[in-house]
């Protein structure tokens, strides 16, 4: 014969949690779900301060938060269509006629890239980085008269540019 639990041990309970949590993700989320949630988790014997105690810590509850993460991965992954599912419907669309031949064409050849046809060639093939530590210097002047000569002479060309630029405005 099994052993009836205590109230403690029944709020206590892992599986009692998954259940609330359960219950909490088919309802919206308010103090009534909430507690109605609760109610649900415990035989009909518990009493309505177990029920008030579950409703107010439970849902900060780790086990209760990781089995709510866990039952709305499961929910998204059970909204989207499967690869299968998704190639019948691309092969769908390339084979309706009422598109336009760019888009059937477009089509299969999704489709081929999604059945697996279509070969790729691998990431990084044919690539080739050069990481040498080369340092460009640029051509120094033999003095620093050379230097102020040549700076002068680029300078002069850069107003008669500007001159330039400017008369023909």
């Amino acid at each position: 014969m099994e052993q009836k639990q205590t109230p403690w041990q029944m709020f206590g309970d892992p599986d009692r949690k998954r259940k609330f949590a359960a219950l909490l993700r088919e309802r919206p989320d308010n103090d009534n779900a909430r507690f109605e949630a609760a109610c649900l988790s415990f035989p009909d014997e518990a009493d309505a301060q177990l029920c008030l105690k579950a409703m107010n810590e439970w849902p900060r509850d780790p086990i209760v938060i990781e089995e709510l993460a866990r039952l709305a991965k499961a929910e998204n992954a059970a909204e989207l269509p499967g690869r299968d599912q998704q190639a019948r419907d691309v092969y769908r669309l390339a084979a309706d006629t009422t598109k336009s031949v760019d888009d059937r064409l477009k089509a299969h050849k999704l489709y081929a890239d999604l059945m697996g046809h279509v070969t790729k060639p691998d990431a990084g093939a044919n690539v080739y980085i050069d990481n040498r530590r080369v340092m460009m210097m640029p051509p120094a002047a033999n003095s620093m008269d050379d230097w102020e000569a040549t700076a002068t002479k680029h300078q002069a060309g850069l107003v008669v540019d500007a001159s330039r630029t400017l008369a023909n405005r």
